[in-house]
Order: C-alpha cells, then sequence, then structure tokens
C-alpha cells in the first residue's frame, strides 16, 4: 500500500516503475515482480534495453554483428551510440536489397527465390553467413516489411523476421508482427532483437 508502481508500455517492451519511501517495501515489491517475471527482466539506468545488452556483452567479453534489411543498420546505430561498444561490436551489413543479400552477404540465390526476402529461411540464412564472415559469438539479423508499401496479401506490413545466431549453434528464429507507423515498426523490431540477444546470453 505504500509503493507507488508506474507501467508505462513500450515496443515491444514494458517499463515498470517502483516509487516508495520506505525501502524495505520497496524491495518487497521488487522482488515479486522480479519472480513472477523472471527470466523476462533488465535493468538500465534510464530504462533501454540497449543498455543492458551492452553492459552484458562488456562484462562477458562477447562480440557482436548484425546484418539488416528492414531496419536499416538502426539495430547498429543504437548500438555504436554507447561509448566503448567497439570492446563488442564487430561491424554490420545492412542488406536492404536482394542484392546485397547474395553478395556479400551470402544468401542463396534459391532461397531468396523459393521464400522471398522476407522470410525465416532469409533471415536465418542472413545471421549464419554474419557469424561466418565476422566471427563473432552473436549475430542478429533482420528482415521485414516496415511500410508504408511493400506489403503483399500473405506479408502485411509489420511482418518482419528475426534470427540469432550463435557459434556453434543452429540459428533461433521468429516471427514479429508489428503494427504502427514505419518507425514504430523499425523501433519496435530494434527492441526486440536486442531484448531477445540479452535473455539469451542471461540464461547461458
Amino acid at each position: 500500500p505504500n509503493v507507488f508502481i508506474g507501467i508505462y508500455p513500450g515496443l515491444g517492451l514494458l517499463y515498470v516503475r517502483l516509487v516508495s519511501d520506505n525501502p524495505a517495501a520497496l524491495h518487497t515489491v521488487e522482488q515479486k515482480i522480479r519472480q513472477q517475471y523472471h527470466g523476462h527482466v533488465f535493468d538500465s539506468p534510464t530504462g533501454e534495453i540497449v543498455e543492458s545488452v551492452h553492459e552484458l556483452l562488456c562484462s562477458k567479453q562477447l562480440t557482436l554483428s548484425t546484418a539488416e534489411s528492414c531496419t536499416g543498420g538502426h539495430i547498429a546505430a543504437r548500438l555504436t551510440e554507447m561509448a566503448g561498444a567497439s570492446r563488442y561490436f564487430l561491424g554490420s551489413i545492412v542488406s536492404y536489397s536482394n542484392s546485397m543479400k547474395k553478395n556479400p552477404l551470402g544468401v542463396s540465390e534459391d532461397t531468396l527465390r523459393t521464400y522471398g526476402a522476407v522470410s525465416e529461411e532469409v533471415a536465418s540464412e542472413m545471421a549464419a553467413s554474419m557469424l561466418s564472415m565476422t566471427g563473432s559469438d552473436f549475430a542478429l539479423a533482420v528482415s521485414g516489411i516496415a511500410g508504408p508499401t511493400g506489403e503483399t496479401p500473405e506479408k502485411p506490413v509489420g511482418t518482419v523476421w528475426c534470427a540469432l545466431a550463435q557459434q556453434g549453434k543452429k540459428p533461433y528464429t521468429w516471427l514479429l508482427k508489428s503494427h504502427g507507423t514505419r518507425e514504430m515498426i523499425i523501433n519496435h523490431s530494434v527492441n526486440d532483437l536486442l531484448s531477445e540477444l540479452y535473455l539469451r546470453i542471461k540464461s547461458d
């Protein structure tokens, strides 16, 4: 009763703020929230997931590379806004066109022809190729339709395929169905990919 809880929905994230003049009560509520949502909680000074990813990669001395299509380099930009990102971030390829996905990224023409650029298979190959090219511990890849044009009946605006590759493991892929403006879809995709990376590293 003496803890004020603020809940703020974000693009792929939920921000929770606790305020109290009773440290013991504050700690109790915080621990209950952490227990209830175990494995899905991150901490950062300003509430941005990129800060948590940055600190985690630095502390564990892990490296990361990215292959981006619909996000147009926004993941790389968010990471490199953080001072010290050179300790873990090896680089990125913004493969916006199919020709760039094929060369230099290495996605096969058969995969692109059979499944299309916005597909689980292409995202998986993008991540695996980036991992192989750079030798990074992890690689993130994304290909989707940020809109407002480019949709099809099967793949509406907001269809985003994401992939996370890790050395020695098969790439993990997932489908993100986002909504809103082009900017919102891009930011939602970036938050989702960084969140998945954070949770994967924390669980290892």
